[in-house]
């Protein structure tokens, strides 16, 4: 049990260096392989689609053999060589084979890993927040690296940057303590902390459905931000910076919410980031100059970060430790099946509304915090007291 919030933590940055890559650059690699703006939206979408599979099935194997490291192992492996081989392929069928194969086994990653952090966080040996906030951090160097990178050398280096951080994930997650070790003691430790709780499945999937609906209404700002700023004459360093004051805002936000996501819960985490996200997509849509951008990225800490750890926060509530592993995939696939669906249809809007792609994210963001303030507490007491 020594060092488990610092091994925890190194996950989180590697994991989170090929994010602050991947985010604000991959559709400018795709771009640079002459990749038009509606086929962008599939290739990007296809890597949601497959985690629909990959993370519930990875997820269900972690929980069968009890252990998350092994699996995490094999994923890495075969992530780091799809990013290797996505440097010598060209063409749409190409990138969508390697797309289904390499983000398949790489968003199956993060679901295991965040099982083993919950576990941890359960039995008090580590804080969720704090924990994660090392990957955010991580994201804001990488963004900025890759920004300077991509200026000066090109977009070819995507992948090959891509490739080293998952090398990295692959180290790290072997480092990472056991689940097993997580155990929540009781008073007198006897059998009453391994009796299994009941499960209320629809509850923690209504709960997941909503928490992945906000969460898809970054498609348009993750699929295509960069884009916009780029076609409106900021350049890879401005863009990678951007994304890093984003960032910025998500960390002091899991820096200092742990007690109170601790003291109100999962519903009104998910009220505000629906409702930020919408004002946040409206400023995105009519900001066309860089102070207004940065006023608009502020919102991330809400829009991303808060619903992220409400989500975080229902999942470790409604289940035992012995099944976070498959509810951490569930949560991951239900997230794939929204992006799956909401990031295509951005690049058809994007292709066809530019920025004002961003007011149907608005309009789906605004939908989505009613439904958080009408049945998010309902949802979250019924999951939570089964």
């Amino acid at each position: 049990m020594r060092h488990v919030p610092a091994r925890l933590s190194a996950y989180y940055v590697a994991h989170f260096t090929c994010t602050g890559i991947h985010l604000p650059f991959w559709a400018l690699w795709l771009a640079s392989r002459d990749v038009p703006a509606d086929w962008i939206g599939v290739l990007i979408g296809l890597g949601y689609w497959v985690s629909i599979a990959s993370s519930p099935l990875a997820g269900r194997i972690s929980d069968r053999v009890g252990a998350a490291r092994p699996p995490m192992a094999v994923l890495a492996v075969i992530a780091v060589l799809g990013f290797v081989a996505f440097s010598f392929a060209s063409g749409v069928p190409a990138l969508a084979v390697l797309g289904v194969i390499t983000f398949g086994a790489h968003s199956a990653l993060l679901p295991l890993a965040e099982s083993i952090t919950q576990a941890h966080a359960a039995a008090g040996n580590a804080r969720y927040g704090p924990v994660r906030l090392w990957g955010s951090l991580a994201f804001i160097v990488a963004s900025a690296g890759a920004g300077w990178l991509v200026e000066h050398v090109g977009a070819a280096v995507v992948p090959w940057l891509m490739a080293s951080g998952t090398l990295a994930c692959l180290v790290a997650s072997q480092q990472m303590p056991k689940r097993a070790d997580a155990r929540v003691p009781s008073a007198s430790d006897d059998a009453s902390a391994t009796t299994p709780r009941g499960v209320a499945w629809g509850a923690l999937v209504a709960g997941m459905v909503l928490a992945g609906a906000i969460q898809a209404t970054h498609s348009v700002y993750y699929g295509f931000g960069s884009l916009r700023w780029s076609a409106l004459g900021l350049d890879e360093t401005t863009i990678g910076a951007l994304w890093a004051e984003g960032v910025v805002a998500e960390i002091v936000l899991f820096a200092l919410a742990p007690p109170l996501v601790a003291r109100v819960g999962p519903a009104p985490m998910w009220i505000a980031g629906a409702l930020a996200a919408a004002l946040r997509w409206v400023l995105l849509a009519r900001a066309d100059d860089l102070a207004r951008i940065a006023v608009a990225q502020l919102l991330h800490a809400l829009s991303f970060g808060a619903t992220h750890l409400g989500a975080m926060d229902f999942v470790r509530r409604a289940l035992p430790i012995t099944r976070l592993g498959t509810g951490q995939g569930m949560y991951t696939a239900i997230l794939g099946l929204a992006y799956g669906v909401a990031t295509p249809a951005a690049g058809a809007l994007y292709e066809r509304m530019q920025g004002d792609a961003y007011l149907v994210a608005a309009a789906v963001a605004g939908v989505a915090g009613v439904i958080a303030l009408g049945a998010g507490p309902w949802i979250v007491r019924r999951a939570t007291t089964a």
